[in-house]
């Protein structure tokens, strides 16, 4: 086998990335060559032109933003002009009508995010468009007639006052969690330990006393997590430890039903993900029916703790909350080798015909960067030996592999005249 060396090209324009937000467009263009390189950029919006603008780009990546138009709009395609290198990575395609956030239903004493639930409110907020979320304020006394009683995907509530809870709030609840919802209960001061205990249903009973008194000024219990494994903890990787600098002036007490108290063909046993340094559970995982909830057993709102003054506080309470509200939506940018069965591989925007879920089918960025293999690479990949300085398979090693099959047809050959020998000789025995 012959192998050539071929020359990349001198330099390749490529738009390798683009990011929406509400306003603005976030567009990386890749030169790979050593010097500046002079083009076009431009951008269209569901097929009509909307701008077109002269970009230096200098070796390496270069971000072009775009304002975007006011009105409604689905499609983006950037495209750079390239006098240079390859034309299948100069245009690439982006989705602008937004992912389905997850509805995250606050349901807060008075009905507003006041103190209790502002700074979760704000974590939620500047989540990336990617992931979403759609936070709705509720008072507790509406709940019996606002909250859904099947949990939709992607669907979570987070209880922050009891003030007015009723009992049929509280059935709504259980159901909620029971058909596929998620529940996040955060034990503040605007809890009602009475008005919590049959939150998850009568099965699951959530045993809750509350502080008395706060911890002497500069005296603070710390968090230390038990699974960094979960979920919610696994995202920060090997600065989950760093979770252990909040300072706690007042928990609240969980009580966690023991072996014998859980009856019979019960749900899940509670899970203890984190407990305070004194050995009180700090969050506990509940399992309920088809959904799951979420106890921490202190508030978020800068009254029992300096929580929200740390880095970690975001991600916290994003991950919680996207943990409650299930998997991860369908990505929306796909490769062309990603693309399922019955849609169009060809870059641009594709239709699921079954379920009319589009996504943007664009080349890999990998293949815009043109380095060249060298023939021992290319062949190490097919699983062939190197080559010699010509590029060409060395005839001795063909020769070698020859020989070696040439040598198993005799063991073959030899195997079956045993085989054939031995059954003669048995009948003649016989």
């Amino acid at each position: 086998m012959e192998v050539a060396a071929v020359a990349p090209v001198e330099r390749n324009l490529a738009v390798t990335a683009v990011g929406a937000d509400a306003e603005e467009l976030a567009v990386t263009i890749l030169n790979t060559g050593s010097a500046p390189a002079e083009s076009e950029a431009t951008l269209e919006v569901d097929g009509r032109e909307v701008g077109r603008r002269p970009v230096t780009l200098p070796p390496g990546g270069n971000e072009v933003r775009w304002e975007l138009p006011a009105t409604e709009r689905q499609v983006a395609a950037v495209s750079v002009t390239d006098r240079y290198g390859y034309r299948w990575d100069d245009t690439r395609y982006a989705l602008l009508d937004g992912a389905t956030p997850a509805v995250v239903r606050v349901v807060v004493n008075g009905g507003t995010l006041d103190a209790g639930a502002f700074y979760l409110a704000q974590a939620l907020a500047v989540a990336p468009a990617s992931r979403p979320f759609e936070v709705t304020p509720l008072a507790p006394g509406a709940l019996s007639a606002s909250l859904p009683s099947a949990g939709d995907a992607g669907d979570v509530i987070v209880v922050t006052g009891t003030d007015g809870l009723s009992r049929s709030g509280r059935i709504r609840i259980a159901a909620f969690v029971e058909n596929g919802g998620g529940l996040f209960l955060v034990v503040g001061p605007g809890i009602d330990p009475r008005l919590v205990r049959d939150l998850l249903g009568e099965s699951v009973e959530l045993g809750v006393e509350m502080p008395v008194g706060a911890a002497p000024e500069g005296v603070g219990r710390r968090l230390a997590v038990l699974d960094p494994r979960h979920p919610v903890f696994r995202p920060f990787g090997d600065l989950v430890a760093t979770l252990g600098r909040v300072r706690f002036t007042r928990m609240a007490r969980v009580l966690l039903p023991g072996p014998a108290d859980v009856p019979a063909g019960a749900d899940r046993p509670p899970h203890v993900l984190a407990r305070f340094d004194q050995g009180d559970p700090a969050l506990i995982e509940y399992g309920r029916g088809d959904g799951r909830a979420l106890v921490l057993a202190s508030d978020l709102g800068m009254e029992w703790n300096d929580f929200p003054r740390h880095p970690g506080f975001v991600a916290f309470v994003q991950e919680i909350v996207r943990y409650l509200a299930g998997p991860p939506p369908a990505p929306r940018d796909l490769l062309p080798s990603e693309v399922p069965a019955g849609m169009s591989r060809l870059p641009g925007v594709a239709t699921d015909p079954a379920s009319g879920r589009r996504v943007a089918v664009n080349v890999d960025p990998r293949e815009s960067e043109p380095r060249p293999l060298t023939p021992d690479g290319l062949l190490a990949r097919l699983g062939a030996a190197p080559t010699g300085a010509s590029g060409a398979l060395p005839l001795a090693d063909g020769a070698a592999r020859e020989a070696e099959q040439s040598l198993w047809w005799y063991v073959v050959l030899a195997a079956a005249v045993l085989l054939v020998g031995e059954a003669w000789l048995g009948r003649t025995m016989a």
